[in-house]
């Protein structure tokens, strides 16, 4: 006998694409439930036209508690989680059919395409790659950022999400204590579309929800760095950087070995042109990961910044070593290039950001700065 998938979502004001999420995976699904926390456009109705199972929830401020009424309403064998702007691609559909067949393995993290032209140093970003060209095409964005988190378990009665050091809650500590393995699977895709749904204002309207939800965790884990290091990130994002070193050094106060932290703080270090700070708190980034491309290509724009362009080259290609398709990172080092007058080489870089993504702007400007320095 087949084993069944419950779809499960929660959601609120979705009706731009949530169609497109449930369609996208109705043929391999035995039911939809969506938690809705309180849509006041057409969701529900949208929702409802394709057969979901509609429950109504009081938004109390809680991911965990809102995605556990899914759970308790899932009948299915196995429990396969979207949010209201994601899809996957038909091709990948038999794919999760043959992965919950298997007897051995209790849960897989799926990989997330999160499509958006944000070129994000807290995560890497790659250029579209024409493996999904139909989705590539639906984002309207030249890459996506990448997560790997649980999104398809086995649905055992006593498995709920917990409230942890972050508000996207999981029940990957319940469901490990279930026989079985849990699986990294980069072959099964989710697209998330988030990048359509408003721009800027919905952006910030998300930073400001998110905001209260990790400073109400920060007073549930207050000896947890993760928790200061998602208050920071979304400061940082809303521009007030001086808040945000606080928390970050909070969290370096409780983990000396924090990389991330250490990265966000030499990221805004940078931005504030406090170039020896920066370059401080990112060589302890680095010291921690050695193989952190990120912390090499921020690294890397600092040291130009300071004019030290002999170790920025170093630092950059470093950068491109770990991760090629690093797009600040071959902008910088062609900068670093053309100041030590290798025009060649700095043409060069600047051509291979732009093969990555053909609207980053900066590195158009500096090939044709270049250009202009060579006639005259």
């Amino acid at each position: 006998m087949p084993e069944s998938i419950s779809l499960c979502l929660v959601v609120k004001n979705e009706e731009q694409l949530i169609g497109t999420t449930i369609r996208s995976v109705n043929d391999i699904v035995d039911e939809v439930i969506v938690v809705d926390t309180g849509s006041t456009d057409g969701t529900a109705a949208i929702a409802r036209d394709l057969g979901a199972r509609i429950i109504p929830y009081q938004w109390d401020g809680s991911l965990g508690r809102a995605r556990n009424a899914y759970l308790e309403a899932a009948q299915g064998d196995w429990v396969l989680v979207l949010d209201g702007d994601e899809s996957i691609s038909r091709r990948d559909l038999p794919k999760i059919e043959k992965l919950v067949r298997r007897r051995s393995v209790i849960g897989y993290c799926l990989a997330i395409r999160n499509y958006s032209d944000h070129f994000d140093l807290m995560w890497n970003w790659y250029p579209n790659d024409r493996s999904f060209p139909r989705e590539e095409r639906f984002s309207a964005c030249h890459g996506f950022a990448k997560t790997q988190p649980l999104r398809l378990f086995r649905n055992f009665p006593d498995v709920r999400y917990v409230e942890g050091t972050s508000v996207h809650t999981t029940p990957l500590a319940l469901l490990k204590e279930h026989a079985g393995r849990i699986e990294n699977r980069d072959d099964v895709v989710i697209h998330h579309f988030q990048s359509l749904k408003g721009g800027e204002l919905f952006l910030s309207g998300k930073q400001e929800q998110r905001l209260k939800g990790e400073l109400r965790h920060s007073k549930l884990f207050p000896k947890d760095p993760q928790t200061y290091l998602n208050i920071a990130k979304t400061l940082f994002a809303q521009g007030k950087d001086d808040e945000s070193l606080k928390y970050l050094a909070r969290a370096v106060k409780l983990n000396q070995d924090f990389h991330d932290a250490y990265q966000l703080s030499g990221m805004i270090e940078l931005e504030n042109g406090r170039l020896p700070a920066a370059e401080r708190h990112l060589k302890q980034a680095i010291r921690v990961r050695r193989n952190s491309a990120d912390a090499w290509a921020i690294l890397g724009i600092v040291l130009v910044e300071a004019g030290k362009h002999e170790q920025a080259i170093e630092a950059l290609m470093k950068a491109i070593k770990f991760h090629p398709q690093h797009l600040l990172a071959h902008n910088s080092l062609g900068l670093a290039y053309e100041e030590l007058g290798d025009y060649r080489k700095a043409r060069a870089q600047y051509r291979s950001a732009l093969k990555l993504n053909p609207a980053f702007s900066a590195a158009t400007e500096n090939l044709a700065r270049l250009a202009k320095k060579q006639r005259s």
